[in-house]
């Protein structure tokens, strides 16, 4: 069989994985990887990834019997679209659907529309953000700003009410006026009510055309820069899986009361969707309200629920994709703990082309997957704000754990600068 995962907007960690897991599990597989990174070379071929057109003739002319979408920035540029459009099977949801995603406010409507339980907001156009911090003085705190737009996780600002939020407002604002969090604030920003209680994660597979819709285990990201949860967003610093917060029972509710409506919705609304659905929750109590919604695999949730996966995740996916329910998942009882290496100053300024020392010193207990690397002859070298993700598995979230973190005080891995938290599922 020939797979190809695309990329195009960012092949990182999220990417690496789902290619290690389908080379573990389905090693006569070939993959092809556009455009790959450090760590995919021993695992397929890395090719020019200059276009969505480009690479769907390329998936074209190789035959291509499955085609993954990673990065939303592609499935919003309209791959999954294109490359149906060539009859190349794909998982992945349309631009239309992707839309969950790129455009906040249109996922706050479908909410609204099909009674999702989420925070209330105020939207406001690009052209009137500048009113924003007289609202929130006038509003008071805690209040939550997002960016409408694509800003891989960074253009959001959590504002819980402390010394110095006010100005912090006022500089977020003035920031997505200028342009920066990739512009992902000229479509407009909203203000949410703050939402209190624990973050959860949970994703599904699903093909709407045929009623497929099938949850994944649970986990949970660490999105802050440092510990104890403070600084700004990021694309996520760590995860854990399973989620002690989300039994099997809590998973029904939320399939019931959010996941189907949302995708029940869409339909309604003339737009089928095939591929990952991504349901950002906070737990308060008994209640589960949506934080975010978004259209592809969790980046670094899926570095630790890949470990875990018992079921084949290659036959699993070109299933869905073909309309074809394959029932529900296998999962190992055994915990993951990831934990994410950056660069220093992420996720802001950070420089590139640091040497990595010691991918070889890995013990077999623990996993690697690559995320902004680039191999240059042996050596691999730091290309991007999230370099690797570390990953154990254990008996327990604490024995997982544990793992991780001795090895990273081992000293045995390094490159210049590097950086990351010292409390992934502390205390769990």
């Amino acid at each position: 069989m020939k797979i190809a995962i695309v990329g195009k907007n960012g092949f990182g960690g999220r990417e690496h994985t789902i290619a290690d897991t389908i080379h573990r599990q389905n090693p006569r597989t070939e993959l092809f990887l556009f455009p790959g990174n450090g760590g995919t070379v021993e695992l397929g071929e890395n090719l020019a990834a200059d276009s969505i057109t480009s690479i769907v003739d390329e998936c074209k002319r190789r035959e291509i019997d499955l085609l993954i979408g990673g990065p939303e920035a592609d499935l919003d540029e309209g791959l999954a679209d294109l490359s149906r459009s060539k009859g190349i099977t794909t998982f992945g949801p349309s631009q239309a659907g992707a839309r969950l995603e790129s455009e906040k406010l249109f996922t706050k409507e479908v909410m609204e529309i099909f009674k999702v339980p989420t925070a209330s907001y105020q939207f406001f156009p690009y052209s009137e953000i500048s009113q924003i911090p007289s609202f929130l003085n006038e509003r008071g705190f805690p209040a939550v700003i997002k960016a409408n737009g694509l800003a891989a996780g960074k253009g959001v600002l959590v504002l819980k009410g402390e010394e110095g939020d006010f100005a912090a407002a006022e500089k977020f604002v003035a920031d997505l006026g200028s342009g920066a969090y990739g512009g992902s604030g000229r479509s407009g920003v909203l203000v949410e009510k703050f939402l209190a209680g624990e973050e959860a994660s949970l994703f599904y597979l699903v093909n709407s055309n045929n009623d497929i819709l099938i949850p994944m285990s649970s986990a949970r990201d660490h999105k802050r820069a440092y510990d104890g949860d403070r600084g700004p967003n990021t694309g996520g610093m760590g995860a854990f899986s399973e989620n002690p917060l989300l039994d099997d029972q809590r998973v029904t509710e939320i399939t019931q009361t959010i996941a189907r409506p949302v995708v029940e919705g869409l339909k309604r609304l003339g737009i089928p969707y095939i591929g990952v659905l991504y349901v950002g929750l906070m737990l308060e109590d008994e209640k589960s309200s949506v934080v975010e919604i978004n259209c592809r695999f969790g980046d670094p949730e899926i570095q630790v629920l890949a470990p875990r996966l018992k079921s084949n995740l290659q036959e699993t996916l070109c299933a869905v994709a073909m309309g074809e329910n394959p029932g529900p998942l296998e999962w190992i009882s055994n915990q993951c703990v990831g934990v994410v290496l950056a660069s220093d100053g992420y996720p802001g300024s950070y420089e590139r082309g640091k040497l990595i020392s010691g991918l070889k010193s890995l013990p077999e207990e623990l996993c690697l997957f690559h995320a902004g690397t680039r191999r240059m002859g042996e050596d691999v070298y730091t290309s991007g704000g999230r370099v690797l993700n570390l990953v154990g598995t254990g008996t327990d979230l604490q024995q997982a754990r544990k793992k991780v973190y001795d090895f990273l005080d081992s000293e045995k891995l390094y490159f210049e600068g590097m950086m990351y938290r010292s409390d992934i599922a502390k205390g769990i």
